[in-house]
């Protein structure tokens, strides 16, 4: 944990990196051919997963910069970015890419299969979901029942 920690700088952001590294060794225990060789493994796997962490984070950046700066966009207030920055912390960060790569980026299912290694099928009703979950969400900002 302690090089997610480094990477990261955020102590609940490492833990949940340290759990998908452990989380993919263990399904992809059978291609280790060296034992030995367990350590330089595990850190492999944990590269990747901070790279895929600062890569999503990075488009999900850039994603939000596009909606400010374009001008075919509407301009938001400040009760809009109230309302994104509500709607990304209720999502979490693979919640949040899948709606940017739905949503903002227009890919279809199958893209989105080979990216997230998931069936289309799973990602269309992961986002039907998110959907779900942000409607509760809004839902809740109408009644006045945000939960601070």
């Amino acid at each position: 944990m302690r090089i997610f920690a480094t990477y990261t700088l955020n102590h609940h952001v490492a833990e949940d990196l340290t759990q998908e590294t452990f989380t993919i060794a263990f399904y992809k225990l059978d291609k280790l051919k060296n034992i030995n060789s367990m350590k330089s493994w595990l850190y492999r796997i944990a590269y990747n997963q901070a790279m895929q962490f600062f890569r999503l984070k990075r488009k999900n950046q850039e994603t939000i910069e596009k909606i400010k700066n374009k001008s075919n966009y509407y301009t938001l207030e400040d009760k809009d970015y109230d309302l994104l920055i509500k709607i990304k912390e209720v999502l979490t960060t693979f919640e949040m890419s899948l709606l940017i790569l739905i949503v903002v980026e227009e890919m279809s299912y199958a893209e989105l299969s080979t990216y997230f290694d998931k069936k289309p099928a799973t990602l269309r009703k992961q986002y039907e979901r998110i959907r779900k979950k942000l409607q509760a969400e809004l839902d809740n900002i109408k009644e006045g029942t945000i939960n601070a």
